[in-house]
């Protein structure tokens, strides 16, 4: 019998895209447990984010890409709830340039 790959509800989808950009897809349950991550943590706020995406899981995942470049450059720790919380400005946060 061949298993059959379920679907996934757009919540998944944006947690999954969230350890993706953090670089932490498709670890072993190990290290997920040393680093005390857990994915049921990212539940509520991937939520929150959709609902203000009106339900766009492609918007969604541009936000989390979005504050992705900028946290990065600036060396800052993020999670879903950062593009929450820079909901109003989030389209004006740029990348920052090292010269």
């Amino acid at each position: 019998m061949e298993k059959k790959e379920r679907e996934l509800s757009p919540i998944q989808e944006i947690v999954n895209y969230f350890f993706e950009l953090k670089d932490w897809a498709n670890k072993e349950k190990e290290w997920y447990k040393e680093n005390n991550i857990n994915y049921s943590r990212y539940v509520r706020s991937a939520k929150q984010l959709l609902r203000l995406c009106d339900d766009d899981v492609s918007m969604a995942k541009e936000k989390l890409k979005t504050i992705s470049v900028w946290a990065d450059s600036r060396n800052l720790n993020w999670n879903i709830g950062t593009s929450i919380k820079r909901w109003i400005g989030i389209d004006l946060l740029k990348e920052k340039k090292y010269d």
